[in-house]
């Protein structure tokens, strides 16, 4: 999809050109290169692919922190220190092929190089960080440094308590041949210049919509056609000031480096691409490779078989996934067709669940036409409901057992249940999930015999005055919509088209859902979902419980470590509170594919112990593996200490914490502070995950639809709680005789 926009934006710009005669095809840019030259990789861009080549790179002490090629040669640079335990910034060139390796030594005002270019008079400049731990977190100065060719300090600007960003580290920066230093803000999706002269944003730069992720800035040099590179999970695209074009460059997913970490990305002489990766060794040190890429025609590449991975949204580990196959296989090649488009998202204004669910279901339209018209991807990422109601995806229980490689009792058995259908085949596997459940505290639940709705209720009724009860993450409509939909605790049995929304069980949670405040009636100076604030509140008896979902020690120390008499109670049931699995990412197999052994071979990475190599940040911090291995390994690193010290109050140096988890609010400074995972905590955890549930299968999109219809009456008080549950029932009995008679039940 994105090739085709690609193109499409080629054609649209080569008419402009045509539409202004002469004069805009002679247009040069400020620097005197012709802007036609930056269109030859993007008009081309179907027509070649790439061949890599590795080359040595010279050993460092540090890992490489910017790079950059100039006048044939190729710039990388990292802090190291000296003897004397300060900042040392070394610049090393070598040739493409390696060789004549040179060193510069220089003087660091701090301890990160966030980005590096060299002047067209060939002076160095540097945008530099400095960071330091502080009871408050992690703070940061900035600056931005000249040095002329050997090495000397021309110039420095510094940025005090650099906060402009919240995490700058994390964040991607680049430095253009001028001077200006640019940043990616990724809450507004924009790249915004940094003015030190007034410590504030400066000019805006728009990205393209459909970039996805938070892109890499990567600096570009002089020979280049482009100011700067940017780098999302999908392309690599070259960006130009003056046109506002961002033009695509490389697919990461073909070219096999989508599961790399990229250090640094740059331009050299005749199209090519040098690239630098970081991984780790088997010690686990960091260990950096240059390749470079060099144009091809198609035409002069090995035929092979052409996979398709397709979803609503494609995630970073599964191109990371693809890139690796294709590394690996010189038979098939995986490419990646998304049918989300950002486009969709309304720019300006607030993100509603209103418009996301827009944006699904016009992606699940795109996904219906592709199917229709015969265009079926060979491998589904998060395949929707109805692909399973259609049949369009394999059992995969017979390739699991009979892989050499893979045995079940590698994994919890509660978890691969929770993938089943209730037939029990195996239509979609997953390799990361979390729990999601109910906290509070003793003292607040006094004595409960059974977590029920009917207790739940009970809590609320005699608990006046508190006004939040379940917390932002259960407001009246989400509690419902999870209770009904995501966990759809037995109000639905498609397998015998049985529904049993008359329950006293459903009237409960009717009359649960009437006592919970809606999205208007929470101030505005109250953040959705802020984890800090939910815990402050129940601290100072604002609220009864909060929902938490669990993806890593991290979440259930955040309650557990605050309360000496937290408790996880799980979602409120009439056989008492459950603890619910859910996925992060799941594959499954088209039932129309011609290459069902091919794609399993995909799939199955998923499930070997290297699947913890396809995530990066997010992904690999958050997410139980489902293998025992993967997560034993999870819980035994948070069990480690933090090796870093600081100070406290009384001047004791003492270890730092593992994690600060700052509130969102604008009244509130809190923050949590989060240790090491105790080994009783550990085991606490491990119970909620062994006794974890699938959620049942059997309220549809289209259902919840009619059932959040019929509760507005029911809400104003012009219906009581038993009329309002026969009216769902009759409507869930017709809905279930319809599908009854598709599925010919």
């Amino acid at each position: 999809m994105r090739k085709i926009l690609s193109l499409l934006l080629v054609i649209m710009l080569i008419l402009s050109i045509v539409a202004c005669g002469d004069k805009t095809s002679e247009r040069e840019r400020d620097d005197g290169r012709s802007a036609v030259e930056a269109e030859l990789i993007s008009t081309h861009f179907e027509s070649y692919s790439y061949k890599r080549e590795r080359v040595e790179l010279a050993s460092t002490e540090g890992q490489i922190q910017a790079a950059l090629a100039y006048e044939g040669r190729i710039y990388y640079a990292y802090i190291d220190s000296n003897p004397q335990g300060t900042s040392v910034l070394v610049l090393t060139s070598i040739n493409i092929d390696g060789s004549d390796v040179r060193h510069v030594e220089m003087q660091s005002p701090g301890n990160m190089v966030a980005s590096f270019n060299i002047t067209d008079d060939g002076n160095y400049v540097f945008f530099i960080l400095y960071g330091a731990i502080t009871q408050q977190g992690i703070t940061y100065n900035a600056y931005y440094v000249e040095y002329d060719h050997d090495g000397e300090e021309i110039t420095r600007q510094e940025f005090a308590d650099f906060s402009l960003i919240e995490n700058p580290q994390s964040s991607t920066f680049t430095i253009l041949r001028d001077g200006r230093v640019l940043v990616f803000n990724m809450h507004e999706n924009v790249i915004y210049e940094i003015d030190f002269d007034n410590q504030d944003w400066g000019k805006a730069y728009y990205i393209a919509e459909d970039s996805r992720s938070v892109p890499g800035l990567f600096s570009a040099s002089a020979s280049s056609p482009y100011d700067f590179l940017i780098s999302d999970d999908s392309y690599l695209y070259g960006y130009i000031i003056e046109a506002n074009e961002q033009v695509v460059l490389l697919d990461w997913t073909e070219s096999g480096f989508a599961d790399l970490f990229l250090a640094q990305v740059g331009l050299y002489s005749n199209n090519r691409i040098f690239i630098i990766t970081t991984e780790s060794n088997a010690s686990g040190e960091p260990v950096a490779e240059l390749y470079v890429l060099s144009p091809v025609g198609r035409n002069e590449m090995p035929d092979v078989i052409t996979l398709t991975i397709g979803g609503i949204f494609v995630s970073e580990e599964a191109r990371r996934a693809a890139a690796q196959f294709n590394r690996q296989n010189s038979q098939y090649r995986i490419v990646v067709k998304e049918y989300y488009n950002a486009a969709d998202i309304p720019t300006s204004g607030n993100i509603t669940p209103d418009i996301m669910k827009t944006v699904r279901e016009r992606a699940i339209y795109r996904f219906q036409v592709d199917i229709m018209a015969g265009n079926i991807p060979d491998i589904f990422v998060d395949p929707y409901e109805e692909l399973f109601d259609r049949g369009l995806l394999l059992d995969l229980n017979p390739f699991f057992d009979a892989d050499p490689e893979i045995h079940r009792a590698d994994f919890f058995p509660n978890v691969i249940a929770a993938m089943k259908q209730s037939d029990g085949t195996l239509r979609a596997i997953s390799h990361r999930f979390g729990i999601k459940t109910i906290m509070s505290r003793y003292g607040i639940l006094g004595h409960i015999e059974s977590w029920t709705p009917a207790e739940m209720l009970a809590l609320i009724q005699s608990s006046q005055g508190v006004s939040i009860p379940l917390g932002t993450g259960l407001l009246r409509d989400e509690f419902l919509r999870n209770m009904i939909y995501v966990f759809n605790m037995g109000f639905i049995d498609r397998d015998n088209f049985i529904a049993d929304f008359n329950s006293e069980e459903f009237i409960n949670l009717l009359n649960i859902a009437k006592l919970l405040p809606t999205i208007d009636d929470i101030s505005p100076d109250i953040w959705i979902g802020d984890i800090v604030s939910e815990i402050m509140r129940i601290d100072a008896g604002e609220q009864l419980l909060m929902i938490d979902f669990i993806s890593r020690p991290m979440d259930y120390q955040y309650f557990a470590d605050t309360f000496d008499d937290s408790i996880a109670l799980g979602i409120p049931s009439v056989s008492g509170g459950v603890h619910i699995v859910e996925f992060f990412a799941s594959y499954g197999v088209s039932a129309n594919t011609d290459h069902a052994d091919a794609a399993w071979s995909f799939l199955r990475s998923f499930l070997l112990p290297s699947a913890s190599n396809f995530g990066t940040g997010y992904s690999r911090s958050y997410g139980f593996p489902v293998r025992f291995d993967l997560f034993d390994l999870f819980i035994e690193e948070a069990m480690v200490p933090n090796p870093y010290t600081w100070e406290n109050d009384q001047g004791e140096t003492v270890e730092a914490p593992r994690e600060f988890l700052h509130s969102n609010s604008d009244t509130s400074s809190t923050v949590l502070i989060m240790y090491e995972l105790s080994e009783e905590k550990a085991k606490s955890l491990r119970a909620i995950i062994d006794s974890a549930v699938p959620a049942r299968q059997g309220v549809s999109s289209e259902l919840w639809e009619v059932i959040k219809g019929d509760l507005a009456d029911f809400y104003a008080g012009a219906r009581s709680a038993e009329d309002t549950a026969n009216i769902i029932q009759n409507r869930a009995e017709r809905w279930l005789s319809e599908l009854e008679l598709v599925s010919g039940g």
